[in-house]
């Protein structure tokens, strides 16, 4: 009887995946080429057979090497093998008034399917690009002041210059609210950011210029802020900065509720209750004072009402003009 030894087997696994890259990093005008590169690599445990398949959404001429020109020089793409294939593209009028153009891209190999990758080229221009954000969420009470923040960037793949006097941004702002002055800062990659200057109009249009130099917004990275503090119009017409708007509230809290002026001390944002104590003082040091005055007022007029009353009844006490 013949006795042989234990046999093992591997159960092979299957597995593609493709990096796609362009030569250009951007492009001009209509009918430029961008020529693009996949590299196929089979990171499985089994060997596929070939041919490898590019499928481009936007290349139509997508063109791979035979599997035997790569690693063993057989049939298969083996696993750790990979190839290179090559494909290009025409830009078109669309892809010049879009300003960018993506494409996405997979390969298949033996009836195995890559992940997807895909690749953007921008056109040779400037992207400027604006966002703005508050710091109240997007909402606030009626007459206390926000500030909004304005980000101008540039995403595209050149600089983009602003000569003397040139407009960089502006902004029409809403009416019926007082503005602050406008300042620029948080400057990225800006060539003579001192020469951005920014101002608001009797229109309440925001403008930021060139002013006395070009301006650069350097490629890709270059941005910088315009920081508004805005602060809105009550119904009768004032307007209350944040700090007087709290303090004429903790006064009143102090006032009509001295119950509960402790409360003032997380609406000043104070850690202790000394600030609220003082204004509970000045409450009602107002409150004794408006007391105070509202008896002279009170005295004065019955000084006068007693006056009057003297000169129409007489010194001696009968009406003019009355005999005995």
């Amino acid at each position: 009887m013949h006795d042989s030894g234990p046999s093992t087997a591997t159960y092979a696994t299957t597995g593609l995946t493709m990096a796609k890259s362009v030569a250009e990093s951007f492009y001009t005008a209509e009918d430029d080429t961008l020529n693009y590169s996949y590299v196929v690599s089979n990171n499985g445990s089994a060997p596929l057979v070939g041919p490898v398949v590019i499928s481009d959404d936007r290349s139509t001429d997508e063109s791979c090497p035979d599997v035997s020109t790569v690693g063993d020089f057989d049939a298969f793409l083996d696993p750790d093998e990979s190839i290179t294939c090559t494909a290009t593209y025409t830009i078109t009028g669309g892809d010049v008034t879009a300003g960018s153009v993506t494409n996405i891209a997979s390969a298949t190999v033996d009836g195995v399917t890559s992940n997807q990758d895909d690749q953007t080229v921008f056109i040779n221009l400037p992207d400027l690009q604006v966002s703005k954000a508050n710091n109240n969420s997007g909402s606030g009470p009626v007459g206390v002041a926000f500030n909004w923040t304005l980000t101008v960037s540039n995403a595209g793949p050149v600089d983009a210059a602003f000569a003397d006097t040139q407009t960089i941004v502006s902004d029409s702002l809403p009416s019926g609210a007082t503005y602050g002055l406008p300042a620029a800062g948080n400057f990225t990659d800006i060539t003579n950011s001192s020469n951005i200057s920014c101002a608001i109009d009797v229109s309440n249009v925001l403008t930021c210029d060139a002013s006395g130099a070009t301006v650069t917004i350097g490629a890709t990275t270059g941005s910088f802020t315009v920081h508004l503090a805005h602060i809105t119009a009550r119904a009768f017409g004032e307007t209350l900065r944040p700090h007087a708007f709290r303090h004429i509230a903790a006064t009143s809290i102090a006032e009509e509720d001295p119950v509960h002026v402790n409360i003032t001390a997380s609406l000043l944002g104070h850690a202790t209750l000394a600030m609220s104590a003082k204004h509970y003082n000045r409450a009602t040091g107002a409150k004794a004072a408006a007391s105070y005055q509202d008896m002279v007022r009170g005295r004065r007029r019955e000084a006068r009402r007693r006056a009057r009353s003297r000169r129409y009844i007489g010194g001696d006490g009968r009406p003019p003009g009355v005999a005995d």
